[in-house]
């Protein structure tokens, strides 16, 4: 008897996280450019295929890394619901100049700052530039670490992929 309650809460359990809202970040604080607090699990996804990038201003790799995305983007997927979420790692630096230094380069991602760390950890990110991408369902379909030229390809090739049942 205890098994069949036991197993009746797991269904219900699972069941009732399968239509609840995903969040696919963990509850640690992060600054939006202008220093305002959020907490990163409240950080708007939308409903499409998300690339969050990690990355850190002052290492060209991470920028160049940003660049070849950005462009990839524009030139393959423009009109489509696809979010891009820069995580801005810098630890004891100055958060100010982060904002002016993505509108200088007109990058079109949504810029956050974890100026503790905690965020990068929480996810597991070992080290900048990192870049995951996840469906509309929110699930991890990618994820490398470091930057190397034509990296960008294989997260296109990736988005095709999520993007062939929107199309259907």
């Amino acid at each position: 008897m205890k098994k069949q309650i036991y197993l009746s809460i797991f269904i219900v359990l699972l069941f009732l996280s399968a239509f609840s809202q995903q969040n696919i970040f963990p509850p640690v604080e992060v600054l939006k450019p202008d220093g305002t607090i959020v907490k990163a699990s409240e950080i708007e996804t939308g409903k499409g295929p998300v690339i969050v990038i990690f990355w850190n201003p002052d290492d060209n790799k991470c920028c160049s890394h940003i660049q070849d995305i950005q462009d990839a983007y524009i030139e393959t997927f423009p009109g489509y619901d696809l979010k891009i979420i820069g995580i801005c790692c810098i630890t004891g630096g100055i958060f100010q100049q982060v904002g002016p230094s993505v509108n200088g380069r007109e990058w079109v991602m949504e810029v956050y700052i974890d100026n503790t760390g905690d965020f990068r950890r929480s996810m597991g990110v070992p080290g900048v530039p990192f870049t995951f991408l996840f469906n509309p369902e929110k699930q991890v379909v990618c994820r490398y670490n470091g930057y190397c030229t034509g990296s960008e390809d294989i997260l296109c090739k990736k988005l095709r992929e999520c993007m062939q049942p929107l199309a259907d």
